[in-house]
């Protein structure tokens, strides 16, 4: 592409405060950096771990681990992520789960583990922040264009008493626009 007589090139990737945008908006890249940011995090809270009480390695794991895998993820953390991309990600945090309790025993599944440690899984953790971004439209915080581009995509029908969202997306790009991210809740 030219611009003002200018080549400009096209990259596969690009990082933007430190998320990184692939050309198909997939995710993979950002989901591998997230992970492998992740993992260093945890290698060194196994090094303190018997230092600490549950407690404190608790709160180490969700400020130094936790933030790093989630870091951002209302941008890449949506409903059409691949399901390998989900697996990964359930697979990344029940790894930092499993040196809380030392619940080494394979049988336990993933959102067993979760569930045993009261920390949500990366679905909930996209649900919960989609609720999050929703109730600020609601409520008036957030931008008015979006609270507008919501109310053009329900249904109102004086036999319906619940609000229906759907999905007017046309392309699989455009589900990564926040408004056609909120059928899902």
């Amino acid at each position: 592409v030219r611009v003002n007589n200018k080549l400009v090139k096209s990259k596969r990737t690009i990082n933007i405060l430190g998320v990184l945008f692939d050309s198909k908006l997939q995710w993979n890249d950002q989901v591998a950096q997230s992970i492998r940011k992740s993992k260093q995090a945890l290698h060194a809270l196994r090094l303190v771990t018997k230092y600490m009480t549950k407690t404190e390695m608790k709160i180490l794991l969700t400020a130094n681990f936790y933030s790093t895998l989630y870091y951002n993820c209302e941008v890449w953390l949506i409903p059409t992520l691949s399901p390998i991309l989900k697996q990964q990600l359930l697979s990344a945090s029940a790894n930092g789960l499993r040196i809380l309790g030392g619940m080494n025993d394979e049988r336990i599944s993933f959102e067993q583990l979760h569930r045993l440690h009261k920390r949500a899984t990366p679905t909930n953790m996209m649900k919960h922040r989609m609720s999050i971004q929703l109730y600020k439209i609601y409520n008036g915080t957030m931008d008015g264009e979006d609270w507008m581009d919501l109310n053009l995509q329900q249904n109102f029908n004086l036999r319906i008493n619940t609000v229906q969202i759907f999905d007017k997306s046309r392309l699989r790009i455009g589900r990564n626009i926040m408004m056609n991210r909120l059928p899902v809740l």
